[in-house]
């Protein structure tokens, strides 16, 4: 997705690394810049020529359940969306689709809302169409407004607890495999 003029001093060591920030939230979801003292990086992830793997498309179109997420909102989730033949797939598809909220915001989107995430989502692929989101109770609390952003995208909000209990923030694969179970069933 993204194409880099770099000239390094050895050995390279980041010092910064950031998004490109408009009122508080990432103005393209791909677009960073690192530095580094004494060098000259740039880095920028508009307007990509990507072409989508055709065994990716394929996969997509003759699967019978999509599952996007869990995972990084801008370098796992969205960049799905930004292939052209695997966002037409994706939004073709007659599989059903489930988008998966993290247990928690990650670092990149410390403090956004379970609905901001959708609303970001929204943003990148405003046709997109989903049948479930599937969020962890802990993760859902008291954004009220997490109804209304999935159902904007035509999905059934799913509530259920799918987190590990050992602390961390991560889904537990038995729990997340029943609410799939209970999903596609459904």
């Amino acid at each position: 997705f993204c194409s880099w003029r770099i000239r390094l001093a050895e050995p390279p060591r980041i010092v910064g690394f950031s998004f490109s920030w408009t009122n508080h939230f990432p103005v393209k979801p791909l677009a960073w810049a690192a530095t580094e003292e004494g060098s000259d990086m740039s880095g920028g992830c508009a307007a990509p020529s990507v072409v989508g793997a055709a065994e990716a498309v394929a996969a997509v179109r003759q699967a019978d359940a999509i599952v996007m997420g869990p995972g990084s909102w801008f370098t796992s989730v969205i960049p799905h969306l930004l292939v052209p033949e695997l966002r037409e797939a994706i939004l073709s598809t007659p599989a059903r689709r489930i988008l998966v909220m993290n247990i928690a915001a990650a670092d990149e989107t410390d403090g956004f809302t379970a609905s901001r995430h959708i609303e970001l989502l929204a943003e990148h692929a405003p046709t997109l169409r989903l049948d479930f989101v599937l969020a962890d109770v802990g993760f859902v609390g008291s954004d009220r407004h997490l109804t209304r952003f999935a159902a904007s995208l035509g999905a059934e909000l799913a509530v259920a607890d799918i987190r590990c209990h050992d602390g961390s923030a991560r889904h537990d694969p038995k729990r997340l495999a029943d609410a799939y179970q209970e999903l596609l069933a459904s």
